[in-house]
């Protein structure tokens, strides 16, 4: 069996007795997913499986950053909302060790060390702003309160913000750039990056 430390470590010992167990130092929503990658695939004889699809992932990356030179200095802001609270991604998160292997930066109050999210009061507007925005939606019950980007653009504070001045929110779904944390997942978030920040431009 496979999983991480931060969800699975209180029940290792269960889940050892059943199967050989290994669990990861990661979570679902930091920046390691490539070293996890590698590991599951030791685990499970596959070494041989791992470099073709990072391979695919990183020509995509430099694709996808030739298409952005126009875009130099664009910093993007990752955030969530639920009922009440706001939070953005630090570029230790997974979405933000995607953005960073593709050369965007984040607004610079957001480079923290150590944490994958911060949660802000919702007037704080300096720490979620940027040239654009991705906002990630839960599109159930799980989190009430979640904007949808309409619901975003339109409330009377978050209009203050750059990226709803200069049509820039972007609402992309939560279950890829929270939860996604793996080469499916970092793939997911190309193809949302090409869409908004490529294609929309043209």
């Amino acid at each position: 069996m496979i999983g991480n430390t931060n969800a699975h470590r209180h029940i290792y010992d269960k889940l050892s007795q059943i199967a050989p167990t290994i669990l990861t130092a990661g979570n679902s929503s930091d920046g390691r997913w490539k070293q996890e990658l590698r590991l599951y695939a030791a685990a499970l004889d596959r070494t041989d499986a791992v470099q073709p699809l990072l391979n695919d992932y990183n020509q995509r990356v430099e694709k996808l950053k030739q298409q952005l030179k126009q875009a130099d200095g664009l910093q993007v802001s990752v955030i969530l909302t639920a009922q009440n609270w706001i939070a953005f991604y630090t570029k230790t998160s997974f979405p933000g060790s995607v953005l960073q292997d593709v050369g965007l930066a984040h607004p610079p109050i957001q480079d923290i060390e150590g944490k994958s999210w911060v949660q802000v009061s919702q007037e704080d507007l300096q720490s979620i702003d940027g040239d654009a925005i991705f906002l990630l939606h839960v599109a159930s019950d799980k989190m009430p309160g979640s904007f949808t980007v309409n619901q975003f653009v339109k409330n009377p504070l978050f209009a203050q913000l750059k990226a709803v001045k200069q049509g820039r929110v972007y609402q992309v779904d939560a279950e890829v750039w929270h939860l996604g944390s793996n080469i499916l997942g970092a793939n997911r978030i190309l193809d949302d990056l090409f869409k908004y920040l490529v294609e929309n431009t043209h």
